[in-house]
């Protein structure tokens, strides 16, 4: 048994953690001093009880680098070893010392202490190991509970989330028939853009889909680009007669909102106006449905979609003050939204640009949300920046491969899913004076945004002081730059750079700029308390008087 007397010594009865008051070297020099605890300090290391060996022993090699404390409790309970304990804490700490002490030293017993310590060490880290798997799963179960509560949190706070589809082609997987299936579709009202859109291939697969599939359908078309309040009411009644019970939209951003303008109207008869014989009687559904499959743009080469209706019944020329009904919305809430890759195909490469041009300026209009994360806005400026090479890539004469296809719908449906809400009135003069333009001369949404951006961030940041702290983050997140001015320079350079327009001229539609002209826009932009910053900023920076 001596030799587990000295591993009791070496290892003490109680390892682990010292306390407070026991991580001190006693002052006395008695010989009969014991070894009762060896501690751990913050150095020590479980693979320092392995280095115990004979031959570290016998050619006196330091084998512990960590220091050994020691206490003078329990002081009889070793009193049969022929070894004190400041000798065995000499040889320890500094082996070369064993020839200067008078001692006889039994190596077999000391060999067989390291072959117990081996023992000792595999069986600490099983425990170890069994210690960090749990933790490790109570960690991972902790971190679920987390992100299920703020997934949660973010579906009652910024809308839906699982509504989205993404397709190669809308008649992958049969997610969009069984979709419509499950609503219990009677009769679908397909709404287009304009002719054009009918005649495509990706529109034929749609309405080849439904027959095949026995659902009954009919079309209005034409909707763009003359968009008033009277035409919301033809598409209702003409919805209405037909015993229509889900719309599907087929276009243009404006038609997916002008389409999530039309469902009250599907569900509140009262309201139709009945001005007309009507051929059939209106009949109510349980339930309504919306399915939107967007284009982005309006595929016709030789039409601009609105981005506002004419919101008035008499006179609606003379909408001088207002009455206007601007066409952006953040979220799109349909039942079922089908973004397909092959949408491109339809596209021209003067459109397909429009929708590189129109995601970057959404994305930095999505920016300015002001409960928006960090991370959030980490990933808006990511896909600011991946847009920009798309940009590069397409308009200087490749064309996007399919991987850069199905990035670039990611990126535009993150604009649409409700992340990014902005409910600060002001900061919505961007769309604002965008859908003004538009009413006058039927301008590109992208070169009005283009247009009236550096306008629009120099005149915020001197009226919101919340405005100008972000776009200053904005500036040093996207361009590494410090100031506002530094950020309108950048997208100066970005817009000069893609031959958007930087004056009023520029835009192809319009002819004459003079001050009535500008004094319309503003005042169908319905500005408000930022009207006479950005009257001057765009007189001094856009117009060319």
């Amino acid at each position: 048994m001596k030799w587990r007397n000295l591993v009791n010594k070496l290892l003490g009865r109680n390892y682990g953690v010292s306390k407070a008051g026991a991580d001190t070297y006693s002052n006395n020099t008695s010989s009969d001093l014991e070894v009762v605890d060896v501690v751990r300090e913050s150095n020590f290391s479980i693979n320092d009880l392995k280095s115990i060996s004979e031959d570290n022993l016998r050619n006196a090699i330091t084998f512990l680098d960590h220091r050994l404390r020691w206490t003078k409790r329990n002081l009889e309970e070793y009193e049969d070893s022929n070894v004190s304990g400041q000798d065995l804490q000499r040889v320890i700490l500094n082996p070369n010392e064993a020839a200067l002490i008078d001692f006889e030293y039994d190596i077999e017993e000391v060999s067989k202490a390291a072959e117990f310590s081996n023992e000792f060490v595999d069986r600490e880290t099983k425990n170890i190991k069994a210690y960090v798997k749990d933790l490790e799963a109570k960690t991972a179960q902790e971190f679920k509970k987390s992100e299920d509560l703020k997934t949660q949190q973010d579906e009652i706070i910024k809308g839906k989330f699982n509504n989205v589809s993404f397709l190669n082609s809308i008649e992958d997987s049969g997610l969009f028939i069984s979709q419509l299936k499950q609503a219990e579709v009677r009769c679908a009202l397909l709404l287009t853009d304009s002719f054009f859109t009918r005649d495509t291939d990706f529109y034929k697969r749609i309405t080849d889909l439904l027959d095949r599939n026995k659902i009954s359908f009919v079309e209005f078309t034409n909707i763009q680009p003359e968009l008033d309040r009277k035409l919301i009411f033809r598409i209702s009644e003409f919805a209405n007669d037909h015993d229509v019970n889900a719309l599907i939209a087929i276009g243009s951003m404006s038609t997916v909102d002008i389409a999530q303008i039309l469902m009250p109207k599907l569900m509140k008869p009262n309201i139709i106006r009945l001005h007309k014989t009507r051929e059939f009687e209106p009949a109510l559904a349980a339930k309504y449905s919306l399915f939107t499959i967007p284009t982005f743009v309006v595929p016709d080469p030789k039409v601009n979609s609105r981005s506002a209706i004419r919101n008035r019944l008499f006179l609606p020329k003379y909408d001088f003050f207002g009455n206007i009904l601007y066409l952006k919305s953040e979220i799109d809430d349909a039942e079922g939204v089908f973004y397909c890759t092959d949408v491109f195909e339809i596209l021209s490469r003067d459109k397909m640009q429009q929708v590189l041009h129109e995601t970057f300026f959404r994305l930095i209009f999505c920016y300015f949300d002001l409960s928006s994360t960090d991370s959030l806005l980490d990933s808006i400026v990511n896909n600011i920046k991946t847009v920009e090479k798309l940009l590069d890539v397409f308009v200087f004469g490749k064309e996007l491969s399919h991987e850069d296809k199905r990035i670039l719908i990611h990126i535009i449906s993150s604009t649409l899913d409700g992340r990014s809400i902005v409910d600060v009135v002001d900061f919505w003069a961007i769309h604002k004076l965008e859908g003004a333009l538009s009413l006058l001369v039927n301008s590109k949404r992208s070169d009005g945004l283009a247009l009236f951006m550096p306008a629009y961030i120099e005149a915020l940041s001197i009226k919101s002081a919340e405005f100008n702290k972000r776009a200053k983050k904005l500036a040093a997140d996207l361009y590494d730059a410090h100031s506002i001015e530094g950020l309108i320079y950048r997208l100066s350079l970005h817009i000069k750079k893609y031959g958007l327009p930087s004056s009023l001229l520029d835009v192809e539609q319009v002819k004459k700029v003079d001050y009535k002209f500008l004094t319309s826009l503003l005042q169908k932009a319905k500005i408000g308390s930022i009207f006479g910053i950005l009257h001057k900023t765009i007189v001094k920076n856009v117009a060319i008087l």
